[in-house]
């Protein structure tokens, strides 16, 4: 019984990021939308703001107590919120303002590829080989999607000013997923996501100041107001909990294939609520999406060996 009772927490794990990645796929559509009322680094801090004011009700008081805690990781915080809230949202919107739906899912699929990296020389993190293969299959997977089944069509793709700034938006996601493995036990849980959340939002106001000296907003529009709602609840405080509880518990390499479901999602809204067709291409490519990280999770001994890995970053923190 204590072995099933095991495995079956082990597998309710891997729901966890399912969720954040369901989440994040509906970002795409409601933020390609509100974007044209709303510019990229304004709308960050409005979704964030939204999202501050639903977690603070629910760690105001431990903040309260613990401050001067806290207040020691006040760098870390600070580079955390600006990294993974305020500069990588709107840095995902302006790039999703000057690129196409096909680049910008193409290119969030590499996030898992960075994270790999940047875990390895950050956290000395084991590669497998069951990950260096989920990896290829997830990926696989995306460029089969967006290429509607004609892989070969990808090297013909020329990349924009939207598609750089949305391979740097990887890189930042990479760095600030890293970092939620080395602060796990300083930053922990709902208390920790509050305070890179305060961070974000702080360090968003002036990105925001200098984007609206230029560029119009026209916030009050009740479609507008539910939709940076959904963004600050959903795409925001649930998604980003779940991704910070994923990274925690798997480890960020283990957690990063989980990504490539990002477009899945994405396309699967599409069918649903924009009336797109799903075609067979589309099929194909979550099947191998899906069986990616499947084969990344299941453990097999590592393929590179690190010698000075830090036992206490290596062990799991429930």
């Amino acid at each position: 019984m204590g072995t099933q009772g095991t495995n079956k927490a082990n597998r309710i794990i891997y729901l966890i990021p399912l969720l954040a990645t369901l989440l994040w796929g509906s970002n795409f559509l409601v933020g390609k939308n509100i974007l044209q009322h709303v510019p990229p680094f304004t709308l960050g801090l409005l979704r964030w703001s939204f999202a501050l004011i639903v977690l603070l009700p629910f760690t105001w008081k431990a903040l309260c107590e613990n401050w001067k805690l806290y207040l020691r990781y006040w760098k870390e915080i600070v580079l955390m919120g600006f990294l993974g809230i305020a500069f990588f949202t709107g840095v995902v919107y302006w790039g999703m303002e000057h690129t196409n739906t096909v680049h910008a899912s193409l290119l969030s699929s590499l996030s898992p590829i960075f994270i790999t990296i940047v875990a390895y020389f950050m956290l000395h993190e084991r590669i497998n080989s069951n990950q260096v293969i989920g990896i290829i299959l997830s990926l696989l997977g995306v460029l089969w999607i967006v290429s509607k089944g004609h892989i070969g069509t990808i090297a013909d793709m020329r990349l924009n000013n939207g598609d750089i700034v949305l391979i740097l938006s990887n890189v930042m996601m990479a760095i600030y997923s890293v970092m939620l493995r080395k602060t796990a036990d300083r930053l922990p849980g709902l208390i920790g996501f509050t305070l890179i959340v305060l961070a974000g939002v702080i360090t968003a106001v002036p990105l925001m100041l200098v984007e609206v000296s230029f560029r119009p907003v026209q916030l009050f529009l009740w479609s507008n107001l539910w939709s940076i709602a959904y963004l600050g609840i959903f795409s925001s405080v649930i998604a980003f909990f779940c991704w910070t509880k994923t990274v925690h518990l798997l480890g960020p390499t283990k957690a990063s294939p989980f990504m490539n479901l990002v477009p899945v999602f994405a396309t699967m809204f599409a069918v649903l609520f924009l009336g797109e067709a799903l075609l067979v291409p589309q099929v194909i490519g979550g099947v191998f999406v899906l069986l990616g990280v499947y084969w990344s999770s299941r453990p097999k001994k590592s393929l590179v060996p690190i010698s000075h890995t830090n036992p206490r970053v290596q062990e799991l923190k429930l």
